[in-house]
């Protein structure tokens, strides 16, 4: 299923940072929330990321803007993320519960004993 507010970008420079992908946004003119390099293990670059904006209307103003764009000589190829619909589902239907410090600061201590 299309999501609604992030692009996947691929081919990007494989020593573009978190920071530097983000720039590539800001320079644009476009607002976002988060853009995020993926890395392998060794923090080494895969060459594609995810940017999540606001609004759908940023994520398309995004996806226009960056068409033909290059970096470091390589043409970004930015696309409308795809997101689980199943993962989806279950955030929709889980109901939030407390982290777990929160629970057991919660519940009585159990007695000691001798």
């Amino acid at each position: 299923m299309p999501s609604q507010t992030s692009l996947f970008v691929a081919n990007l420079p494989f020593s573009l940072t978190d920071e530097q992908f983000g720039a590539i946004f800001t320079e644009a003119g476009l607002k976002f929330k988060k853009a995020h390099v993926v890395t392998k293990r060794n923090t080494k670059s895969k060459g594609f990321g995810f940017v999540e904006f606001d609004s759908q209307e940023d994520q398309q103003k995004a996806l226009t803007g960056l068409q033909g764009k290059k970096v470091e000589d390589r043409e970004l190829e930015p696309k409308v993320a795809l997101e689980d619909p199943k993962k989806a589902e279950n955030a929709e239907k889980t109901p939030q519960s407390p982290a777990p410090a929160a629970a057991a600061a919660a519940s009585p201590a159990p007695e000691a004993k001798n």
